[in-house]
């Protein structure tokens, strides 16, 4: 029986739109509250006031993701299914097999709507810097990354290939460190702040679907990013054919 993907998106959107209206309640919830303790003379004022604070963020962040959903969502179809599907099956360990330890590549997965804020920005830091809040493994000034050995969990936790097929998957940034000290952070899943702006050598890679393809080249090209560097899973994978391409960009700190 065909997958009724038609009906998957109408649902899914749906409940975006119910908790978006929910969301927006709850925001508003807490600026009055803030707005309350803000009027009185309550016992420590600050901490009260800083907690509120956080619960904003908080509630603003979650009613902003949905938001970009309901941006993003529409109908699955069957061919993105299955090439998804095969990425989230086999793309981890033919990285694992075929690039060089000479080449410390890095890997931070994110769902697309976030992809297009961190082009935007030309930048990948972390949420704490971005947000005021922890909303993954990152702290201040680091974000959370994996290495070639890791790469599954960025591949099957982070780049949305098979969670909801009704959204477009996301995409994985592909991130040199700066130099050795950076480089062995990426053991503990860490790796400093990238303005790749500022060092565009420190970008190696943008993967993404063919879905997203040109609209990610799109939003490099806006944005003072080069679009050389977006590719779908397949023609990443191709790059590691090539023998030469195993030790470019491995010097660090450059």
């Amino acid at each position: 029986m065909a997958r009724d993907y038609l009906s998957e998106y109408e649902n899914q959107q749906s409940i975006l739109i119910r908790n978006q209206e929910a969301l927006e309640k709850l925001l508003q919830d807490a600026i009055e509250s803030y707005s309350k303790i803000e009027a009185s003379d309550v016992d420590k004022k600050e901490i009260r006031l800083n907690i509120a604070r956080q619960n904003i963020a908080r509630r603003q962040n979650a009613l902003n993701i949905i938001t970009d959903k309901l941006r993003f969502i529409r109908p699955g179809n069957e061919e993105d299914t299955i090439y998804r599907g095969r990425q989230y099956d086999e793309f981890s360990k033919k990285i694992e097999n075929l690039v060089s330890d000479d080449l410390p590549l890095r890997f931070h997965g994110c769902p697309i709507y976030t992809a297009e804020r961190i082009i935007f920005a030309g930048e990948l830091s972390s949420s704490v810097d971005r947000l005021g809040i922890e909303t993954s493994y990152d702290v201040s000034d680091q974000v959370s990354v994996t290495t070639r050995k890791t790469i599954e969990t960025t591949v099957r936790g982070y780049a949305d290939l098979a969670e909801n097929q009704s959204l477009p998957a996301g995409c994985i940034f592909v991130l040199l460190p700066k130099d050795e000290m950076d480089a062995r952070a990426g053991d503990s899943m860490l790796m400093g702040n990238v303005n790749f702006k500022q060092n565009p050598e420190r970008l190696y890679a943008i993967i993404t679907t063919p879905e997203n393809f040109e609209r990610v080249c799109g939003w490099c090209n806006a944005n003072g990013v080069s679009s050389s560097k977006v590719y779908d899973y397949d023609d990443f994978i191709k790059l590691f054919d090539k023998q030469d391409i195993l030790t470019e960009g491995s010097t660090l700190g450059k």
